[in-house]
C-alpha cells in the first residue's frame, strides 16, 4: 500500500477555517485563498484515506472470494474421487461374484467412470478458471482503487505545495 501523507485531516481543516477566516476580517484574498486551499486539501486527503481502505478492503475479499472458490472445487474433486473410489470397489465385488460376466461389465463401468471423472474434472477445472478471472477482475479494480488514491493523494500534496508557496510569497 503506497505512503500517507503525514498531514492531517483534521489539521488541515482547521488551519483552512482559520486562514479563510482571518483573511475574510482583514480583507486579505490572498490568506482567504490559502485557507479555502488547506480545505480542498483535507477534503483531498480524506478521499485518498477512503479510497486506499476501500481498496484493502477490495483486494482481501478478492482473495477471500478466491480461496472459497479454490476450497469449494477442492472439496468436489475430492467427491469426484470418493465416487469413483466406490464405483471401484463395486466393481471389484461384481468381478468376484460373476467373473465371467463381469469383464465385460468391468470394462463398460470403467469407461462410464473415467468419462464422469474426465466430465468433472473439467467443470473444476472451469470453475477454477472462472476463479482465477474473477479474482484478477477484482485485484485490477483494487490497483483502480489505489491508483485512484495515489491520484488524490498527489493532488493533496500539489495543493500542500501551492499553499507553501503562497505562505512564501
Amino acid at each position: 500500500m503506497a505512503e500517507r501523507s503525514t498531514a492531517s485531516p483534521l489539521g488541515e481543516r482547521l488551519k483552512g477555517t482559520a486562514k479563510r477566516a482571518a483573511g475574510t476580517v482583514l480583507g486579505n484574498a490572498d490568506l482567504h485563498r490559502e485557507g479555502v486551499l488547506h480545505e480542498e486539501k483535507a477534503d483531498a486527503l480524506v478521499e485518498a484515506a477512503e479510497l486506499e481502505d476501500q481498496a484493502a478492503l477490495d483486494e482481501e475479499d478478492a482473495e477471500l472470494q478466491r480461496r472459497a472458490e479454490e476450497l469449494d472445487t477442492e472439496a468436489r474433486q475430492l467427491a469426484v474421487d470418493a465416487a469413483a473410489d466406490a464405483r471401484g470397489d463395486l466393481i471389484d465385488r461384481e468381478a468376484q461374484r460373476q467373473e465371467a460376466a463381469a469383464e465385460a461389465q468391468q470394462r463398460s463401468q470403467e469407461q462410464t467412470a473415467d468419462a464422469g471423472a474426465r466430465a468433472a474434472s473439467a467443470a473444476a477445472s472451469t470453475q477454477t478458471a472462472r476463479a482465477e478471472q474473477q479474482h484478477a477482475e477484482e485485484q485490477a479494480e483494487a490497483h483502480r482503487l489505489e491508483a485512484a488514491a495515489a491520484r488524490a493523494r498527489d493532488e493533496a500534496e500539489a495543493l500542500d505545495a501551492v499553499t507553501r508557496t503562497i505562505q512564501e510569497s
